[in-house]
């Protein structure tokens, strides 16, 4: 008993690890997959520098976006994309990255990579 009366509970450290010691959050065990997130492991694509180069200088090559400089898409577009699935193959690759710059706030870093040296 605490000082005020209550009962105060102890957690023995092998309790601690039992799932039903777990203080219950609200979050699942498991996060979702993304639709196409299959496709963008690193495991299964490898890391390609080159895709932060096409980001600096590529163009979004169809839609609402056709012929945009990737960097010059909105956000909201991106993130639309993150909710309903990427394109397969590498330009799935090439918005999943340049999603993760937005939302960091990494563009001017990759603008860099745009301009060629002389």
């Amino acid at each position: 008993m605490t000082d005020d009366g209550s009962a105060e509970r102890e957690i023995r450290p092998s309790q601690a690890l039992q799932p039903d010691a777990r203080p219950q959050d609200g979050l699942p065990d498991a996060l979702p997959e993304t639709p196409g997130s299959e496709t963008l492991r690193p495991e299964t694509l490898g890391a390609d520098p080159t895709i932060l180069i096409e980001i600096a200088r590529g163009r979004m090559p169809f839609g609402k976006y056709a012929n945009t400089p990737y960097l010059n898409m909105p956000e909201p577009y991106l993130t639309w994309f993150a909710q309903q699935g990427w394109p397969n193959g590498r330009l799935g690759v090439v918005l999943a990255t340049l999603h993760e710059i937005k939302i960091n706030g990494l563009e001017g870093l990759i603008r860099r990579l745009g301009t060629p040296r002389s």
